[in-house]
């Protein structure tokens, strides 16, 4: 893992869009993937989080600044654990409209 001790400032625009946030109201980026066949999710995590030395930012957190001046942080989480992030479910029917109601 890299250097734990270097904490990267958000930028400018990207602190105002976390503080834009709201409930109800994410600003964040998803994403859902579709494949054909059966991935075992233990093994389509395993691949993901090989991939994760190349992409550091994915291993790092936002830390607000302290007494809340100045502009929060990346960095690294000592806790981070892939099974947080990568999910598997179900859906009753199959059909688009219920996946779309699922992911919104």
């Amino acid at each position: 893992m890299p250097d734990t001790q270097v904490n990267e400032c958000l930028s400018c625009v990207d602190a105002f869009f976390l503080y834009l946030e709201q409930p109800g109201a994410p600003l964040n980026v998803a994403s859902i993937s579709i494949f054909e066949g059966v991935i075992p999710l233990a093994e389509c995590s395993k691949y993901i989080e090989s991939k994760l030395p190349m992409m550091p930012r994915l291993l790092q957190r936002v830390v607000p600044p302290p007494f809340g001046i100045g502009l929060p942080t990346w960095q690294f989480d000592t806790n981070f654990n892939i099974v947080n992030h990568i999910h598997e479910l179900s859906l009753k029917r199959g059909t688009e409209m219920e996946l779309k109601t699922c992911v919104s």
